[in-house]
Order: C-alpha cells, then sequence, then structure tokens
C-alpha cells in the first residue's frame, strides 16, 4: 500500500495545499466540515480532458464527510486543493 503524504512546510510544519511532482493520491476520505475542491495545478486551477469525448472539466469535488476512489482522467493527477462552504465557491 502507498500512501501519499506530501512534506511540511520547514516553518509552519503543516502540510499545505499544493503538492509537489509525487504520485498524487487515487482515493479521498474529507474528514472536514466543508467541501474539497481538487485542481490539475498547484496554483488552485486547471482542466482535465476526457480521452472518451473530449469533454472539460474543472475542479474535481468531495463533499463533506464522503469519500471516494477517483475515476479516470482525475486519478493520480491531483496538484492543489482548497477547503470551501459550498460547491459553487471551486474555481
Amino acid at each position: 500500500m502507498t500512501v501519499h503524504l506530501p512534506a511540511t512546510d520547514p516553518v509552519t510544519r503543516n502540510y499545505g495545499d499544493s503538492y509537489g511532482p509525487e504520485a498524487a493520491p487515487k482515493s479521498v476520505f474529507n474528514r472536514t466540515r466543508k467541501h474539497a475542491c481538487f485542481y490539475p495545478d498547484p496554483s488552485y486551477g486547471g482542466t482535465w480532458t476526457d480521452p472518451a469525448d473530449q469533454r472539460k472539466y474543472g475542479a474535481y469535488v468531495v463533499l463533506r464527510g464522503d469519500s471516494t476512489t477517483v475515476p479516470a482522467p482525475f486519478a493520480g493527477t491531483f496538484r492543489s486543493h482548497e477547503l470551501v462552504n459550498g460547491t459553487s465557491e471551486c474555481q
């Protein structure tokens, strides 16, 4: 089993909300009281393109208290996230 754990910030010792080049998670458990918006870019944005039909997607959202196995084309591509009160706040 591989666990994705980004390095901590040397000053704050927090894990942060933007990830490096290491493998991104393929499953998510949102244990917070906010919705989690995941993005393919470290700058909290970007889009994914489904190779099957070329449709574009923005943020991948995991609702508060929910868990999921991340499907293609999103799996392994998360590079940043933010926690929001409503899903309309996702970029």
